[in-house]
């Protein structure tokens, strides 16, 4: 498939802005009184959330013929996963501004069971949104690598590893020493990530679901070779749905992938845990390297998303290509 950027950006960015979201959520939820673990230091974090997902948002509109229509796909929830994510992706708004609002008062000590029930709704919303942003993909049997089982977990776990790296990149510029447990959370689904790429890419060279070119033409029980073209000239099939990608370069770039979302975050958060027990909790060099770790991740999840629409091909590409 043609790689979109508008579409990339859309996914990454949005994916890292919930991922940090729901991060920010299990923290309120799960932990102690948000008056003891620094409710403040956690609003800036809810900011660049709501910057890379406003962001994302708007991103994905430079991909549609009419932006202008794209209210439209809203009313369609009950069939159709753009929309369901679109709903979500409002909703989800209303838990993160609850929670805002109690992280601004502090969370005073009556209002603090609510601060927990709203935190758990923002978590659930994000991961619900990031769920129904893979179930685009997912849902398209036309595209094997896209219906591919590993999809889903692979969305899931991008936007808790990017979003993971940020929240790391926030607590370490606030100060934060009691958050440094967090890491537990953060290095398991960087690594599950990583895992579950690998089997992905291992799954999609080792497989092909596509109909045979027989098929394609109507003639399933015979083995039929082309002689010629169905097209003189390239069309918008050619174009959006046969994109190729040459597998040298495709190894190369899942390897870069692989080292700057994966490899990179995990590196610098034993730099960071090395740092913290040699005395050096919280200083500019762990700052220094919160932000490279951050930053590389972003980076891999970009190329690791360029391949996966650029691997893809549509079942159309058989008739054309063989």
């Amino acid at each position: 498939m043609h790689p979109a950027f508008s579409v990339i950006f859309f996914t990454v960015l949005s994916g890292a802005g919930y991922g940090l979201w729901f991060w920010i959520g299990l923290r309120c939820m799960s932990g102690p009184h948000p008056s003891n673990f620094g409710a403040w230091a956690w609003i800036p974090a809810w900011v660049l959330g709501f910057v890379l997902i406003v962001g994302g948002l708007l991103s994905s509109t430079a991909h549609l013929g009419k932006p202008l229509r794209s209210w439209r796909a809203f009313s369609q929830w009950r069939t159709s996963w753009l929309s369901r994510e679109g709903v979500m992706a409002m909703v989800t708004f209303v838990p993160a501004i609850l929670t805002l609002f109690f992280l601004y008062k502090d969370a005073p000590l009556p209002e603090s069971m609510t601060l927990r029930v709203v935190a758990g709704l923002l978590c659930l919303s994000s991961l619900y949104t990031i769920y129904c942003t893979a179930k685009i993909y997912h849902s398209l049997p036309t595209i094997p690598e896209w219906s591919n089982l590993y999809v889903t977990w692979s969305y899931l776990f991008a936007a808790l590893a990017s979003g993971g790296t940020l929240a790391a990149l926030m607590i370490g510029a606030q100060m934060q020493p009691a958050q440094l447990h967090m890491m537990i959370f953060f290095a398991p689904c960087i690594l599950i990530f990583g895992i579950i790429k690998w089997l992905y890419w291992r799954d999609i060279d080792t497989s092909d679901s596509r109909p045979s070119l027989g098929s394609a033409v109507g003639l399933p029980d015979r083995d039929i070779s082309i002689f010629e073209r169905p097209n003189t000239e390239p069309n918008y099939l050619n174009k959006e749905m046969g994109y190729r990608v040459a597998r040298k370069h495709a190894t190369k770039l899942r390897n870069i992938a692989l080292v700057l979302a994966v490899v990179a975050p995990l590196i610098g958060f034993g730099l960071v845990l090395m740092l913290a027990k040699a005395g050096h909790l919280f200083t500019a060099t762990t700052g220094v390297v919160y932000a490279i770790a951050a930053a590389c991740c972003i980076t891999g999840m970009l190329v690791e998303r360029w391949l996966f629409f650029a691997e893809a091909r549509h079942t159309v590409d058989r008739y054309y290509n063989g």
